[in-house]
Order: structure tokens, then C-alpha cells, then sequence
């Protein structure tokens, strides 16, 4: 039996024991998943073919984008940090929280205890800096996930490049074209090929600076994705299906990973119901997912956030709740839940600083 994967939450402690935190950049590229690289290596000759070492690791329930990186940033499970998904409620009954969503005043609601690696490191004296799209600078999920770090947005890959040509202690990269590709047109479509295409080409100069810099370059991702076609008969969506409706007041977390928010004492009947449409394997309810390992223990703090069902759905299967509001539900590319396409991620060492 092979072992099982190391955590990508342990990540970066595990590279700060082997390489100088004062010349590091950690590149994030969104949605690239382990399996997704090697099955379109041809178009990514960098990533799936250079560097001095790589390894796999496994993101934790959901693989999810903000319950990923910000394990990866503050070096803790979700049921630590609170960041349990896509959408939770904050405070028993209240809203779904979107952390992706939050502003620069409601951001700080969707937390518990999120000391970031930039804030350790600062206050060792290690500058950092946190290097994301222009349009993401402002944002409160920025703010959520780079405390003690310097943000600086780019507009375009030229202007990524014009920032890391100065080179500033610890720097983290976030890169989203393969996630955006992937969720609009699907994994291993020309949009997502094209997308894969251009982040290799990126960090093959990135690479190429590095070196010149000698710094160390680590490559990683949040999560991978499956594709579910639009007409699949595996997409449901409460508003349109009663039976999976009835019993739950709200549904959190991810279309592939949702948490259940049940009408009192209806907890047992939801779980029927979803158990008879998806299987045994797929729903359980908090306590019973720390047993199976989806989620790491204790989770007191973050119970009223998990809900009464957590659910990992099987593969090409998504579940929306449009009751309330619209969802983006003509999206091709999802992740969040616990298969390997969507856990796995590659960790690549491209450029090994100077001794």
C-alpha cells in the first residue's frame, strides 16, 4: 500500500526546514491538479518536465479554493481557520458567508484563528510580499489571507514579471487562468489547454528570473477539477428536485462538496434520502467526518458552520440550491469534493537558490 500524501497545509513549514525564507517564491496556480498535469503534459513542458524535484500532495475536504489556500497560508486545517468552503453561515441560522465574496468590513467574520505565514515570518524579520491580479487586490479574501505580507496586484503577465525582477524575501504568486478556464469550458478543453499553455510559458520566464536571481521556486496548486457536462443527468438542483429539497433549510459549501443545513429533526430524513440517490459513501454528519478523515478534528468550534450533513459527492455528480438566489449552475469545471482528480496537486521545485 503506498503512503498516503503529504498535507498541502504542512507545505510550507515543511519547505521553510530546507530553503531560505528570505529568497522564496511559492507560485499558486489555481485548479492545476497532479492528474490534470500529467494527462496534458505535452502542453506544459515546464511544469510536467523541469526542476530539481517534485512531490505530490493532498488538499483536504473541500478542494475548494478559499479552504485550501488558506490552510496553505496559515499552515491549518479548516476546522481551525473556520474557512469550511464556498459558502458557510456565520452564527447559528445566519446568512451564508462567501469568503470569496467578503468585503474589506465583512471579512473578518468568515475566520477563527488565521495567523498567516507572512505574520510568522515578519515577525522574524523576513519581508514578504503577496503578488495576486490587480482586480483581486481590494478584495476582503485578500485581506483574509495576506495579514503581514506587502499586496501588489499585476494587470498582466509583463507587469508579474516587472515586480518579480525585483526581488523582496518570501513571495507567494496567486495565478488563476487554469481554474477560470476549467470552470467555464471544462478540463482538457482548448480554452483550458490554451490557459495551461500560458501559465507554463509564464513560469518558464519565471524560472528563467529565478535563476538569474538565485532564489527558490516551488510550484503548487489549491486543487484540481472534474468536468460534468451541462446536459449531464448528474447536475441537480434543489429548486427542481423536492425530494432532495425537502428537510433542508440551506445548502453551503461546494456544488461537488455540500454541506446540509437540515430543518429541525429532519437531519435523519435528508440523510435517506441523499444516502438512496448517492450512496452511503457520500453523506455522513460532522462528528462521523472526522472519523472518515475528510475533515480534521476537533470541530467544535466550526459545528454550526459544517451543518447537520456533510456530503462528498461521487464523481460527474454536482448539486446547486437556487431556491434563494441564481448560481452559476452552466459552469463545466467543478471541484470540492474527495476524488483524486480534485485532491491531488503537484508540488515542483523549479530553481534551487545559491548556497
Amino acid at each position: 500500500m503506498n503512503p498516503a500524501p503529504l498535507l498541502l497545509r504542512d507545505l510550507i513549514p515543511d519547505l521553510l526546514r530546507e530553503e531560505r525564507a528570505g529568497a522564496l517564491t511559492l507560485f499558486l496556480v489555481d485548479g492545476l491538479g497532479e492528474l490534470q498535469l500529467q494527462r496534458h503534459a505535452e502542453h506544459a513542458p515546464v511544469l510536467a518536465h523541469q526542476g530539481t524535484s517534485r512531490e505530490v500532495r493532498s488538499v483536504e475536504y473541500p478542494s475548494s479554493t478559499p479552504a485550501s489556500v488558506v490552510s496553505l497560508l496559515t499552515s491549518s486545517p479548516s476546522t481551525r481557520h473556520g474557512v469550511i468552503g464556498c459558502e458557510y453561515p456565520v452564527g447559528v441560522d445566519g446568512p451564508l458567508f462567501n469568503p470569496l465574496l467578503s468585503t474589506a468590513e465583512s471579512y473578518g467574520q468568515g475566520t477563527l484563528d488565521a495567523t498567516t505565514i507572512f505574520e510568522r515570518l515578519r515577525a522574524e524579520g523576513v519581508e514578504c510580499r503577496y503578488l495576486v491580479p490587480q482586480e483581486y487586490t481590494g478584495s476582503g479574501f485578500t485581506q483574509m489571507t495576506s495579514a503581514g505580507a506587502l499586496v501588489q496586484g499585476y494587470a498582466s503577465e509583463v507587469q508579474l514579471l516587472d515586480h518579480l525582477e525585483t526581488a523582496f524575501g518570501f513571495t507567494y504568486v496567486y495565478v488563476p487562468h487554469i481554474d477560470r478556464a476549467g470552470h467555464l469550458s471544462g478540463v482538457g478543453s482548448v480554452e483550458w489547454l490554451s490557459a495551461l499553455a500560458l501559465v507554463d510559458a509564464l513560469l518558464g520566464e519565471v524560472t528563467a528570473l529565478s535563476k538569474r536571481q538565485g532564489r527558490e521556486l516551488y510550484v503548487t496548486s489549491d486543487h484540481g477539477m472534474v468536468s460534468v457536462a451541462v446536459d449531464s443527468p448528474s447536475r441537480h438542483d434543489l429548486r427542481d428536485s423536492p425530494e432532495l429539497a425537502q428537510g433542508v433549510r440551506s445548502m453551503g459549501g461546494d456544488p461537488r462538496a455540500p454541506l446540509l443545513y437540515c430543518e429541525a429533526g429532519a437531519a435523519g430524513d435528508v440523510r435517506a434520502r441523499w444516502t438512496a440517490r448517492f450512496g452511503a459513501d457520500a453523506v455522513c454528519g460532522a462528528d462521523e467526518a472526522v472519523k472518515r478523515g475528510w475533515v480534521a478534528g476537533p470541530i467544535d468550534a466550526v459545528r454550526d458552520r459544517i451543518g447537520d450533513l456533510v456530503v462528498a459527492l461521487p464523481p460527474d455528480t454536482v448539486v446547486f440550491d437556487s431556491r434563494l438566489m441564481e448560481r452559476p449552475t452552466s459552469n463545466r469545471g467543478f471541484h470540492g469534493g474527495l476524488t483524486p482528480e480534485e485532491v491531488l496537486v503537484p508540488v515542483i521545485h523549479l530553481t534551487r537558490g545559491e548556497r
